[in-house]
């Protein structure tokens, strides 16, 4: 009899509990590496929605020793982890979203002749930075990510960028550089008369919501258009001034946080997805914009400067230049339209589900 190769994906959440960039990826290595016969699957996570029942793979919730700190640190969830994969004796592990479960996968796959793929998905994964982390705990579990990323069997980036940082900063270079994917659009595009900018991100402090509502407030003046916001809010009253300036602009609205086909239904009909996040890994949105003929205006972030390279987005730089950059392209719709021609070329070119086997090759 045959045994089946165990792999386990380990991560901070799994997408039915929590729903981001990096959940959408493996949401989607997760369908793939299901189609393979020969494949024992099981996903470790902290954050789990208890309700959902997977279909051909197991879910493990990953338990903390003492829930009242989860909040800075996934190191209490180390005894726990260790004894799921002990339990379970994974041949391959693939690990992503840069925390202590890096390190305590590494030091398991040493011990045990298995092996990590961990896959970077933020900048910030491969800076040192220790600084400004706050309590001992999140700088312990700074360190122990550290230990990962050192012992880790293999590493992805997303960009070439993150793998100059992770040479520069840990003395490796990424095994391989994937770009991360997303189907082929199948609703159909349809651009109105009436100018569409939107945003979506999760509400987080580095993502900046703050300043797209002062933007929709501001260029209400100049332009005929629509602002649209999407993303979750944690907690209303971190975000309590940002809701109520929502509610006094006029032509500005937040929709929530909406399933992955309903933001692309909404995207379908945009006509410029705005950035303002001080750093990214490799924004989702992004993709989901090109692929739907939407040029980006980002105020920070340009992923190996593919937005200015390939003329499918404008990166500011500054809030004055990006709200310059909005009108434009308002302005000039064939100047937008031809940008958002060649951004779905270049999606469709770069950013198709192709890359997914790039990773499961790795894996199996």
């Amino acid at each position: 009899m045959t045994v089946k190769k165990r792999i386990c994906i380990v991560m901070p959440s799994h997408w039915s509990a929590a729903f981001g960039g990096a959940e959408c990826q493996v949401s989607y290595i997760t369908k793939k590496l299901l189609s393979y016969a020969e494949l024992d699957l099981t996903f470790l996570a902290r954050r789990v929605n208890q309700s959902f029942e997977p279909n051909q793979y197991k879910i493990i919730q990953i338990q903390s020793c003492f829930k009242k700190l989860d909040r800075y640190a996934f190191l209490l969830g180390t005894k726990s982890l260790l004894e799921s994969l002990n339990k379970i004796k994974p041949h391959v592990i693939y690990q992503r979203v840069a925390c202590s479960y890096t390190g305590v996968a590494a030091w398991y796959a040493k011990k045990n002749n298995a092996k990590l793929i961990w896959h970077i998905s933020h900048d910030m994964d491969v800076s040192p930075r220790t600084r400004d982390l706050g309590p001992r705990l999140k700088i312990a579990d700074k360190k122990i990510l550290e230990y990962g990323i050192r012992n880790a069997t293999n590493i992805i980036a997303q960009t070439r960028t993150q793998s100059e940082l992770l040479e520069k900063y840990y003395g490796r270079a990424a095994d391989k550089v994937i770009k991360n994917f997303h189907p082929k659009p199948s609703e159909p595009i349809i651009k109105t008369s009436k100018l569409k900018v939107v945003w979506i991100a999760n509400f987080k402090p580095a993502k900046q919501p703050e300043l797209f509502v002062r933007l929709a407030k501001e260029l209400s003046n100049k332009l005929d258009a629509s602002f649209i916001m999407m993303g979750r809010i944690k907690s209303d009253s971190d975000y309590q001034k940002t809701l109520n300036d929502i509610k006094e602009t006029d032509s500005l609205s937040y929709l929530g946080e909406l399933e992955q086909s309903e933001v692309n239904n909404v995207l379908s009909s945009a006509d410029l997805l705005v950035n303002t996040s001080v750093m990214e890994g490799f924004s989702n949105t992004f993709i989901q914009a090109w692929m739907r003929e939407v040029p980006v205006v980002s105020l920070c972030v340009d992923p190996d400067d593919i937005l200015e390279t390939n003329r499918i987005g404008i990166k500011a730089g500054s809030y004055e230049k990006m709200c310059d950059a909005i009108v434009k392209l308002a302005l000039e719709p064939e100047l937008r339209a031809e940008m958002g021609r060649r951004g779905r070329q270049y999606a469709l070119e770069n950013h198709s589900l192709k890359n997914v086997d790039k990773i499961v090759e790795l894996l199996r």
